[in-house]
Parts: C-alpha cells; sequence; structure tokens
C-alpha cells in the first residue's frame, strides 16, 4: 500500500513479482457485483450498563458484542489509536484491552497484516471484527466465504477523512498549545448525546472541548473536504449491508421515542443475516423494535454518500505545497454566523 499526495493509501503491485495470477482483481470488493438488496430488522438500543454507555458514542452496543466474543474465547479485533495518535486496526484478548475501541474515531485507520491476522485465529477461535462497510466486505473477499466463527459489525459511515491531514492536524492542535496532544475522543457527551463534543487533552493537562459539528475538523468531514474520493461514489451508503450487525448512532428519533433516554445515547442497531439474529439474541441490551424509514430518515449515509464539496480539489491542491498552517487557516474554517444558525436549526430538524 503506497499513500498519494492527499494521504490516502492505495494498493501498488509490483510488476517484477506479479505473476499475473489475478488474485487481486478477483478479491477486490469494488470489482465485484453488488450484494442483492435485503431489509434489515431494525432497533434502538442500548447498553444497561451507564458506565460503558457514557463512555461510548451512542448506546455502548458494541462493548455487549466485544464481551460476548471474549467469553466464548474469541478475538475482537477493532479500529484504536496508538501512542502517536495513528489510527490503527488490532486484535483484543481480554475485556479490558476492548475498552480502546469504544467511541468514534473519524480518521480512516490502518489495515496493515489485519485480514491474515483473522484468517489465523478463526481456526482455533470465534472471531469479531468491527469497521467501515467496505473494510467489512473487503474482509469476506479476502476469506473467500463467510465462516461460522467470524461475526461482522460494519459502522453507519459518512466516509474516512485522510490519514495524514489527519496527523497535520494533531501536530497543528499541539503547536497552538505549546504541548503535545494525548488524548482525542470524538464523540464525548460532554452535554448529552444529543451533541456530543470533540475533546482535546493535552500532555501539560489543557483540554480543549467543543460540540463536534461546530469545531473546524467536525466542518471539514461533514462539509465532505477531506473524505476519501471514493467516499463521495460509496456503494454501501444504503440499507443493504455487508456486515452481520450495523451499529450507528439513532438520530431521527421522535421525541416521544425514548423520551428518558435521549441525552443517554441511544444505538441504531440494525440486524442484518441469519447469523447477526443468533449474536442478537445472545446480547443483554435494552432494545425495541424501529421502522427502517425512520432509521434512514435520521441517518443519511444509509440512503446516499455524502457530496463532495466544491473547494475538495483546492483544498489538496493547496495542502501540496503549502505549509499546514496556511491550509488550516484558509479552509478549516466555520462558516458565517447566519450559515451556522441555519444549519444548526437543520441539525435539530433531522436529528429530532
Amino acid at each position: 500500500m503506497v499513500p498519494d499526495s492527499e494521504g490516502f493509501s492505495y494498493p501498488h503491485i509490483n510488476v517484477e513479482g506479479c505473476v499475473s495470477c489475478y488474485q487481486c482483481t478477483q478479491v477486490c470488493p469494488v470489482l465485484k457485483p453488488k450484494s442483492t438488496p435485503n431489509v434489515p430488522v431494525v432497533y434502538g438500543a442500548w447498553n444497561p450498563n451507564q458506565q460503558v454507555r457514557k463512555d461510548s458514542s451512542s448506546g455502548g452496543i458494541f462493548s455487549l458484542l466485544a464481551q460476548d466474543t471474549i467469553a466464548q474465547g474469541g478475538v475482537v479485533f477493532g479500529a484504536a489509536f496508538d501512542s502517536k495518535l495513528h489510527l490503527r486496526h488490532t486484535a483484543a484478548f481480554t475485556a479490558e484491552q476492548c475498552v480502546q475501541f469504544r467511541g468514534a474515531k473519524y480518521v480512516q485507520s490502518d489495515l496493515s497484516s489485519v485480514y491474515p491476522q483473522i484468517k489465523a485465529w478463526l481456526r482455533t477461535r470465534p472471531v469479531l471484527f468491527s469497521g467501515t462497510p467496505c473494510q467489512v466486505d473487503g474482509l469476506y473477499q479476502y476469506l473467500g466465504a463467510r465462516p461460522d466463527n467470524l461475526t461482522t459489525c460494519d459502522v453507519v459511515c459518512h466516509g474516512v477523512p485522510s490519514p495524514s491531514v489527519w496527523g497535520d492536524t494533531v501536530a497543528y492542535w499541539a503547536q497552538k498549545a505549546k504541548s503535545p496532544v494525548s488524548r482525542v475522543d470524538f464523540s464525548e457527551k460532554v452535554t448529552g448525546w444529543s451533541k456530543s463534543h470533540l475533546t482535546i487533552h493535552y500532555e501539560n493537562g489543557c483540554i480543549d472541548s467543543a460540540p463536534f459539528d461546530e469545531t473546524p475538523y467536525g466542518h471539514a468531514i461533514n462539509q465532505g473536504l477531506i473524505l476519501r474520493p471514493s467516499c463521495h461514489n460509496c456503494r454501501y451508503a444504503s440499507t443493504t449491508r455487508p456486515g452481520d450487525l450495523t451499529l450507528g448512532d439513532f438520530w431521527g428519533l421522535d421525541k416521544d421515542q425514548f423520551p428518558d433516554q435521549h441525552d443517554k445515547g441511544i444505538s441504531l442497531l440494525m440486524v442484518n443475516t441469519a447469523h447477526g439474529s443468533y449474536i442478537f439474541d445472545q446480547l443483554p441490551m435494552e432494545k425495541k423494535k424501529c421502522c427502517l424509514n425512520k432509521a434512514v430518515a435520521g441517518n443519511a449515509a444509509l440512503s446516499a454518500p455524502l457530496p463532495r464539496s466544491p473547494q475538495r480539489a483546492s483544498f489538496f491542491a493547496t495542502y501540496a505545497v503549502e505549509p499546514f498552517e496556511t491550509v488550516y487557516k484558509r479552509f478549516y474554517k466555520l462558516p458565517a454566523v447566519p450559515v451556522r444558525l441555519a444549519q444548526e436549526q437543520l441539525h435539530k430538524l433531522l436529528h429530532r
């Protein structure tokens, strides 16, 4: 895998070592026909453990999945930040190790060597894999089958930002604060679930926190400025999902639906396969069945990909030649107050 000028990695074929087996094209999910549309069963759900729920981005259901896998002697694969705040998929063998997988992380993860590891562990143990829909589909194509001891959970994904841009953003934050960044929470429930905060922790003890949608980084993601190009034509932005289960925030609920739960976080849980239904029945969660239309209405990524920002090409052209501070100040800016107020009203309408 070789990164391009935008910081996204792409497969690179060593032509000298290529034997023209075409295995790379045979397992590429993008070159495969689209899956037959299915109608998932939809639930609003949450973890009865209130501390786990508070520490999670929505209802804390993934932690229940992970605990169930660990209890069976299995291995859990999820995305976690390393000491340098690089997002990587890694394996966990205990419930304590699975804590690092909680919470949304708005950057593309590194999957280096993970698929071969999963294939090896599947010979002896149950495996849970959580990732974006394209990562889940890629795993199935790599394996060439759907093993009975593999459970997959895809997330409702709006697109993955550039890992390179993410790294430069973290460095810029550290420069401004005059202290390295030690931890970042993308969806901390500082004032409740409906307005989750982007919280940046620095090694000197300082903390910056603001509603994610009202931060420059959040705005850059939401306007489609720094996402991978293929995300704007995503084939998985629909209710036909590759994972056994799909997890996300259950935006779009009416105020009279779970009225006492809205500030605590409610997971959108979609059961997509028979295996997913079996796993679902094992989980000790609070849940209520909901209609698919309600899920789609509150989650645009279940019906269409996020449009590309008109400024995207200009952003990356500037990013390739200018210091990042210049790029940040020119493009990472929030819209004018009247526009922001209008966007906030639209956000409330979509998430009420």
